[in-house]
């Protein structure tokens, strides 16, 4: 079902973790920059209608957990093409966290053989804890916050 994550822990793969990855504010940054902290990534795209309804529900959660998640939305968009209507997109979303750039390669490392959007991965220390694929009003926020406090509990 939509929000289902797969069983089982993965590394977050290595092209991933060390690459530097533009942010649309003009600064860069690594995923192994983020240490121990739990990490609440999100794939997506201005053009997805399920992406625009979920980053509503990520706002809250960064709210909710602010100082002790980091959320990061990037978009699989290509930057020189759509920045601009990135920039519209994250001021009318109210995206009061990360938001920078995937590129293809970064993208395609992360989702494998999965490539729909949204996708959100709830990772810590290297590792993807859960990965949910699709967006469902009813069953992804709820699953995604238990995935969070699960992951939290998981490093104390």
């Amino acid at each position: 079902p939509p929000g289902a994550p797969p069983q089982g822990r993965r590394p977050v793969p290595d092209a991933v973790m060390g690459a530097e990855i533009s942010a649309l504010d003009g600064t860069t940054f690594r995923f192994s920059d983020f240490g121990g902290k739990v990490v609440v990534l999100n794939l997506w795209a201005t053009w997805c209608n399920p992406c625009r309804r979920e980053i509503p529900h990520l706002v809250e959660l960064n709210r909710e957990y602010a100082g002790r998640v980091e959320f990061v939305g990037l978009t699989t968009e290509d930057r020189a093409n759509t920045e601009q209507k990135v920039r519209d997109f994250v001021r009318e979303y109210k995206m009061d966290y990360r938001v920078g750039f995937s590129g293809a390669p970064l993208a395609l490392a992360l989702m494998q053989d999965r490539t729909n959007i949204p996708q959100v991965f709830v990772i810590r220390d290297g590792q993807i804890f859960y990965r949910f694929i699709g967006f469902n009003p009813q069953i992804s926020p709820p699953r995604l916050r238990e995935a969070i406090e699960t992951t939290l509990k998981a490093g104390a």
